[in-house]
């Protein structure tokens, strides 16, 4: 969390009203590049395009203009725009400062992109429950310390840096799992073809206990920081292994909450999100502790006498599957698509002798303790960060 006191006495304190001007410039359907909300990654808060038409009522955005989700805000979806122009979800706020001379875009950039403040306070203020939105002035009335041009150029050369690098072992991050994914085909073959003839059942006869939803909180328990017990966010489940740092707090006892911790090698499906991510798959190796998944999300307990976990988890996540998925996901919503449980239960699977299932898992844990070394590098570049992030916006930094 940033810390405001200590202030200089030439810095001031100002809501994002009274530096940044709202952008609503509506665009036109069809258009390439699009951004949506779930196209922004969480953590680097960089984006990636897909090849998908824009949607009527879409906004356009222009580069270095900030776009911060109204829609299930304390996610965090936060970014600054890298084409000249481009059109963007209207789910998006678009910030652009209104007078580069007092503050600049990547100023106000760093200072809510991963400021947990920020999304405390953008808690406090959504409504809705299934799809919780902030109104813009909610957004708008947020305060942030303005330093002088000459240090916030400053404190935009040295994050920038440090991201930099973060951002490069991250990439390292996502080779080593499609290091995993390309040794998956090589030895299992496409599911879509079965080139290898393994024999196949429906996910649902190779459990060993019903498949459930995660729990149903009630908000007022549920808190982006402690005390209270780890509940994983959809945000959790990405392309690559579930990120298990993407999780908050839920205020219950824990006798209350001793049926939906999840254990060891459960494999968790999201239920509810748009077409491109609902279907997303990560199996929880343990940690954090006494962790329950979101009700978004769909546990799966496999019957590790039949398949191992690590090899189901990559085979729900080949493009077999997902096409299965954005097939059966329904709803009266087309942005959030919805899969049930027969549509999990109904999923065939391919399966072939355990030896060589175990052969894979035994690749799969020498990338694992590959990646858990970068992990660490990355976690060391995340205190820098925060260290820096803290000193740099309260003034102490320049000291």
């Amino acid at each position: 969390m940033l810390k405001q006191s200590g202030l200089q006495k030439d810095w001031k304190i100002l809501p994002l009203k009274k530096i940044a001007n709202i952008i609503k410039t509506r665009g036109t359907s069809d258009q390439i590049p699009y951004l949506e909300i779930g196209d922004v990654d969480l953590e680097t808060k960089d984006y990636s395009i897909k090849d998908k038409p824009s949607l009527a009522g879409c906004l356009v955005a222009k580069k270095n203009q900030i776009l911060i989700s109204k829609v299930r805000p304390t996610r965090g979806a936060i970014t600054r725009i890298k084409e000249n122009t481009i059109s963007v979800s209207s789910a998006f706020l678009i910030l652009d400062s209104n007078d580069p001379r007092l503050v600049k875009n990547d100023y106000i950039f760093h200072y809510l992109r991963n400021n947990s403040s920020f999304l405390t306070y953008l808690e406090r203020r959504q409504k809705g429950s299934s799809y919780p939105s902030c109104r813009d002035d909610d957004i708008l009335d947020f305060e942030i310390p303005i330093p002088t041009l000459d240090v916030q150029n400053k404190i935009i050369l040295i994050l920038d840096s440090i991201i930099e690098t973060k951002i490069k072992r991250q990439k390292i991050l996502s080779l080593t799992y499609s290091l995993t994914n390309t040794y998956f085909l090589d030895i299992f073959g496409d599911p879509y073809d079965n080139p290898k003839g393994w024999k196949t059942k429906l996910l649902g006869s190779i459990l060993r206990e019903r498949i459930s939803h995660g729990k149903s909180l009630e908000r007022k328990n549920v808190s982006l920081e402690p005390p209270g017990f780890p509940v994983l966010k959809l945000s959790a489940l990405t392309d690559d292994v579930l990120n298990s740092s993407q999780f908050k707090y839920y205020r219950d006892s824990k006798e209350n909450l001793k049926s939906w911790f999840l254990i060891k090698d459960d494999i968790l499906i999201s239920r509810s999100n748009t077409i491109d991510l609902v279907g997303r798959i990560g199996r929880y190796v343990g940690e954090p502790n006494h962790c329950i998944a979101s009700d978004l999300m769909i546990r799966v307990r496999p019957d590790t006498n039949i398949i191992e976990p690590p090899y189901l988890e990559f085979y729900l996540q080949t493009p077999f599957v997902k096409k299965f998925f954005q097939r059966r996901a329904r709803g009266t919503s087309g942005s959030m698509p919805k899969i049930s449980n027969k549509d999990v239960l109904d999923v065939d699977v391919r399966i072939p002798p355990k030896d060589i299932q175990q052969k894979f898992v035994i690749f799969n844990e020498k990338t694992i303790h590959l990646r858990n070394k970068v992990t660490q590098s990355v976690d060391l570049i995340n205190a820098l960060l925060d260290s820096i992030r803290n000193q740099a916006f309260n003034g102490s930094l320049f000291k």
